[in-house]
């Protein structure tokens, strides 16, 4: 955010440019606003994270061939649990972007291997940088402020921590709550995160009925505070580039529970620094968090 950026030791300058992250009218007056902050400024290079971003890139580098380096990096693809038009309409879009641009990046050595087996690109055109992950990932933090030492009488404390939408399992989240609530497992689960397609109303009734069991924190700067005193991560993303909520998750002794999906598989061992179910099988991810509850305090 704009505080962090301006406590850091940097020449870098900050411009704000709204942008929904659902397509809207208004990403026509931010494509106007950027492009003309880019005639200002005159880059030589552009780097853009985002597809709606990598587009607008895209007229940037029509309107100024020849002096300015286009590149995009790619943190997940939207098109990966579409079927039909849809995906064939945003497939497309990625394609583009590795035909036209200067050059692709993706944040994690999975993601670009799925990109390669979906005919998106190719070996020579896309590179990770390290061993993935875009933003890096935080590791001298404090150490956890919790005892991990679990007892019986201690509930198992499970976390949820990201944007509530369907990409990333927010269903599947509350269907592992309700059957637990349902089997008298005594657990907490802790939510954490902006609510970007009203799944507050969902699970709104069980704030009020529940208390004991299940809490809604909202958007938070210092996610940390939560890994420290939580037992499980629960993660069920239908998509992911890098997964560095498990990296920072384990930072703080925590292990993931996930769907074995691309962007997760670098991110976890299986059954060493976590648990990966069976690919959007509720059943057999419920089975996993349910055996790791029953093990607690063994």
């Amino acid at each position: 955010d704009k505080q962090t950026f301006e406590l850091c030791d940097t020449n870098a300058e900050l411009h704000h440019i709204d942008i929904a992250r659902r397509p809207s009218f208004g990403d026509l007056f931010a494509m106007i606003r950027y492009v003309k902050l880019a005639y200002s400024l005159k880059p030589r290079l552009v780097l853009t994270i985002t597809p709606k971003m990598a587009l607008i890139a895209l007229a940037l580098k029509l309107c100024l061939p020849n002096t300015v380096v286009v590149g995009h990096y790619f943190t997940g693809q939207v098109w990966a649990e579409y079927t039909g038009l849809k995906r064939i309409f945003y497939k497309s879009l990625d394609k583009m972007f590795v035909r036209f641009l200067d050059f692709s990046l993706c944040d994690g050595i999975g993601q670009r291997d799925f990109l390669i087996s979906q005919g998106v690109c190719d070996c020579s055109s896309i590179s990770v940088l390290g061993s993935g992950s875009i933003a890096g990932v935080v590791i001298n933090r404090d150490q956890p402020m919790r005892d991990f030492g679990h007892k019986h009488s201690d509930p198992v404390h499970l976390l949820y921590a990201g944007r509530l939408n369907a990409a990333k399992g927010l269903d599947d989240i509350l269907y592992v709550f309700e059957r637990l609530l349902a089997e008298g497992v005594h657990f907490k689960l802790t939510i954490v995160g902006p609510d970007e397609q009203g799944y507050y109303q969902k699970f709104k009734k069980f704030l009020t009925e529940y208390p004991d069991r299940i809490v809604y924190v909202g958007y938070v700067d210092a996610v940390s505070n939560f890994y420290a005193v939580s037992d499980l991560l629960l993660l069920c993303s239908r998509r992911e580039g890098f997964g560095s909520v498990v990296i920072e998750a384990a930072r703080h002794g925590v292990p993931t529970v996930a769907y074995d999906i691309y962007g997760l598989r670098g991110t976890i061992l299986d059954k060493e620094t976590g648990f990966l179910a069976a690919p959007f099988d509720r059943e057999a991810y419920y089975s996993i968090v349910r055996r790791l509850i029953n093990n607690y305090g063994e």
